[in-house]
């Protein structure tokens, strides 16, 4: 299985990369965003893993039923699609995030719904 979903994985990665299938695109509310923890994590690989780890643990909790996949894999590497998604939104200063997607069309994709939990955990309580 294991074998199958690595080579699922790096397909997903290489067009999300390249080609994505799809652009999710997701409201960056700038009342609520955590600019500073954003900031904390976006140049550090330390905090970017432990922050995908939390994110991981979030999205496991709220989507508890979704089958292995390339978010179960390797959350770490859709983390970092996230956060790169984000700063070219705040760099162009955009309300939207737009995040690639090359797994497939669907807004309830996990890697949506993974991106999705990644905004939740950079949003101020």
């Amino acid at each position: 299985m294991a074998g199958l979903v690595g080579m699922l994985f790096q397909c997903h990665v290489m067009i999300t990369h390249n080609n994505p299938l799809r652009i999710y695109s997701v409201n960056l509310n700038v009342d609520t965003f955590d600019y500073e923890k954003f900031i904390d994590i976006l140049d550090d690989p330390k905090k970017q893993n432990e922050f995908s780890k939390q994110c991981f643990e979030e999205f496991k909790k709220i989507h508890p039923s979704l089958p292995f996949g390339s978010v179960h894999y390797e959350p770490l590497q859709w983390t970092l699609f996230a956060l790169h998604a984000i700063n070219n939104s705040i760099e162009t200063k955009k309300n939207v995030i737009d995040f690639p997607n090359g797994c497939c069309t669907l807004d309830t994709c996990s890697i949506n719904l993974y991106y999705e939990v990644v905004v939740k955990m950079l949003t101020k309580v």
